[in-house]
């Protein structure tokens, strides 16, 4: 990819994180379908728009492809995928999805995306009411 197509990438994932964070699914949805070969952060904006959007069956799929891009993709779905889990009440499955995501941040070295993964934990045992695997949650 020459760097040309490296600025339109990055400006086109930019717009459509822009349009998320805006409450502009439709508009971070187009920008995300004119990209040709999408990364992680792409991918993460169309997760992002599909859930602000209700399509949660989407997210999900789209988390799964995330994260089969790679180390960092893995991350990013885990975490996509725990807090999916959370939102719709599966909190068991939400603490299974971000413990392994987690443990694969601590054996990457990656400890601050570790470190968010363990929070989600804690407060998805918070939201059962147990809050002494939340204080135990690393």
């Amino acid at each position: 990819m020459n760097y040309l197509a490296h600025l339109l990438l990055a400006e086109q994932t930019a717009e459509s994180l822009i349009g998320n964070l805006a409450g502009d699914f439709e508009t971070a949805d187009s920008e995300i379908k004119a990209i040709d070969q999408p990364n992680n952060r792409t991918m993460l904006a169309l997760a992002y728009s599909q859930m602000g959007r209700g399509l949660l069956p989407e997210a999900t799929e789209t988390y799964q492809k995330l994260g089969a891009m790679g180390a960092a993709g893995a991350s990013s779905a885990a975490q996509g995928l725990g807090d999916l889990a959370v939102y719709e009440g599966r909190f068991s499955d939400a603490v299974r999805i971000l413990e392994a995501g987690a443990a694969a941040d601590v054996e990457a070295k990656n400890s601050l995306k570790a470190a968010i993964k363990f929070t989600a934990v804690a407060y998805a045992h918070l939201l059962q009411r147990r809050p002494g695997p939340a204080i135990a949650a690393k």
